[in-house]
């Protein structure tokens, strides 16, 4: 018998070639769900600290809608208002520097 025979006429080239293409798949479906379960603890960090999780729903809304005006709208620069008072300027240099330096 050589060292290539198996019982079963030879699967293994299948085998390797069939874990090469699922392999990556369940190594990025594994990854998509810690990084959901990361978010979701974020988040519900976020919510305990703050004391008041509707208010830190309505931020992320405008934070993803502010976002999408940058990406479809041509916006270059969002202007940051407090209590009707500007306290800054948030660039898409800005969006992705901070994206650049998370820990994903």
């Amino acid at each position: 018998m050589t060292a290539d025979a198996s019982p079963n006429g030879g699967g293994g080239a299948l085998g390797l070639i069939l874990a090469a293409i699922v392999a990556p798949i369940a190594a990025m479906l594994l990854q998509m769900a810690v990084s959901r379960s990361r978010e979701y603890h974020a988040d519900a960090t976020a919510a305990q600290i703050t004391r008041e999780p509707r208010a830190l729903a309505s931020a992320l809304q405008r934070l993803h809608e502010a976002a999408r005006q940058m990406l479809y709208g041509e916006i270059h620069r969002l202007f940051v208002e407090y209590e009707g008072a500007l306290v800054g300027v948030i660039s898409q240099t800005d969006i992705v520097g901070a994206v650049a330096g998370a820990k994903l």
